[in-house]
């Protein structure tokens, strides 16, 4: 199980997103685009008990990039799989709310092998206008 000092930028973790909203989880998409079913989900930005999330997607999409292959490390499900994320989709949680999604979306990272990918690989995201 994931705690809340693990919770950092560059965390990776598979979550139930029906969870992460029902726990107080809000998305910039309208709610028939957002994601459903376990995915995994990068943290792009944390501050003092809340943090923003970009969901993994498995196939190309139209507006979607390419997460890259190096600076990955973790579960192989993780690191071999190939990924995309979207910019109109950011997720905005409360610590809390990310500990249930991992629980409920089944996360495979453990403490001593979290997902993560490196700082310098994590999409830019322009949060503020969110």
């Amino acid at each position: 199980m994931i705690h809340e000092d693990e919770i950092v930028k560059g965390l990776v973790l598979h979550l139930c997103p029906d969870t992460l909203a029902e726990n107080g989880g809000t998305y910039t998409c309208g709610p028939d685009q957002r994601v459903r079913d376990g995915h995994f989900f990068i943290c792009i930005t944390t501050d003092s008990g809340s943090t923003s999330w970009l969901p993994l997607y498995s196939n190309e999409g139209v507006g979607r990039t390419k997460v890259p292959m190096n600076d990955r490390t973790g579960h192989p499900k993780w690191t071999t799989g190939t990924f995309y994320w979207h910019q109109d989709q950011v997720w905005h949680a409360p610590h809390s709310a990310v500990i249930a999604a991992a629980v409920a979306g089944k996360d495979k990272s453990s403490r001593t092998k979290r997902n993560m990918i490196e700082e310098s690989a994590l999409p830019r995201i322009d949060t503020a206008s969110d």
